[in-house]
């Protein structure tokens, strides 16, 4: 399996939903930096039931059980929707169609925008849940 080839050699192994190993056989490699990358796109479901990528984080966060971090990518469009992501367990989350978005609509200083938007919506989001520091966002507060 390519998680343990990774975790002896001290590589990062990086598992999304696509990949064909399961979250439990990624967890339980063994010691070595290891994560799985949530990745469920609208453009990818197989149907409009298939679940968006934050309702799926949590049962990920769950089964994991702090084998591995979880990253959220897709669906990530607003401050709010990083701080939804970090307090139902993701370590961090990737944002692309934002950022893409602003360089096509005025270059760096749209990108440079993008980010000044993003942070003012992630503190305010922040300030509104009672959560001083990312930290204390937890579970309680979004839900």
């Amino acid at each position: 399996m390519p998680a343990r080839v990774a975790a002896g050699v001290g590589l990062v192994y990086c598992l999304s939903t696509f990949a064909n190993h399961s979250i439990e056989e990624v967890a339980t490699v063994g010691p070595g930096a290891r994560w799985f990358q949530l990745y469920v796109k609208e453009g990818r479901r197989a149907s409009e039931e298939a679940p968006a990528s934050l309702d799926a984080l949590e049962g990920v966060v769950n089964a994991v059980a702090g084998r591995a971090e979880v990253y959220l990518d897709g669906g990530v469009r607003r401050g709010t929707d990083v701080v939804t992501a970090l307090a139902l367990g993701a370590r961090a989350v990737f944002i692309g169609r934002p950022y893409v978005y602003a360089l096509a609509a005025d270059g760096q200083a749209g990108v440079a925008r993008c980010v000044e938007i993003l942070e003012t919506e992630l503190r305010l989001a922040m300030t509104l849940l009672g959560a001083p520091t990312v930290g204390r966002l937890t579970r309680d507060r979004v839900v």
